[in-house]
């Protein structure tokens, strides 16, 4: 359909094309199909195309020339690849998340001691050379950065730096005080 056309757009594969792109959904995703057929656009459309063809035909399968036999071994297929039909797989996709989530900490924590070890040999003169602390610092923060988002924890906290009532404050003397902020930063680098 072109733009400013009214009206329904019209389905862009024939009947017969349909019917094929419902049976590979037996062994592959609504994406891989879509791509097999040159589905085009964003994932998640292009997956809606295909989750819509698939459908039309499981409410009315006889007009594509499919028996209900046919409709429930696609429907089986699908659900045992659904996360939300297949708790096993739910399971086993936690599984691989927590190990994920120990594995990171595992990270963390190694990282942590080797910056300690790090920091003391500077008082010995002698350890871990060959790792910069600022190496050691980066991978630090990331790993912390990342475990404190895969146990739903903020990676930033902002505190109330001032006891300064902002609601009380006029529109003129925000800006004042935001500009005294900017000069003082900028005298600062």
């Amino acid at each position: 359909m072109k733009k400013g056309e009214k009206g329904r757009d019209k389905s862009r594969f024939d009947r017969e094309t349909e019917t094929k792109i419902f049976k590979q959904l037996t062994h592959k995703t609504f994406k891989q199909v879509a791509k097999d057929f040159g589905v085009e656009g964003k994932d998640k459309n292009i997956s809606a195309v295909i989750a819509n063809i698939a459908k039309k035909i499981r409410k009315a399968p006889d007009l594509w020339g499919l028996s209900k036999d046919t409709v429930e071994v696609v429907q089986a297929a699908l659900d045992s690849r659904s996360i939300n039909k297949n708790p096993k797989l739910r399971a086993e996709i936690a599984l691989v998340e927590e190990s994920f989530k120990d594995r990171l900490s595992t990270i963390r924590d190694k990282t942590a001691g080797i910056l300690e070890k790090k920091l003391k040999s500077y008082e010995k003169k002698g350890g871990h050379r060959d790792i910069s602390v600022r190496d050691l610092k980066d991978l630090l923060s990331m790993a912390i950065d990342k475990s404190r988002l895969l146990n739903d924890e903020s990676t930033e906290n902002i505190k109330k730096m001032s006891p300064m009532n902002v609601d009380d404050l006029k529109p003129e003397e925000a800006l004042s005080i935001i500009l005294k902020a900017r000069e003082v930063l900028l005298d600062n680098k």
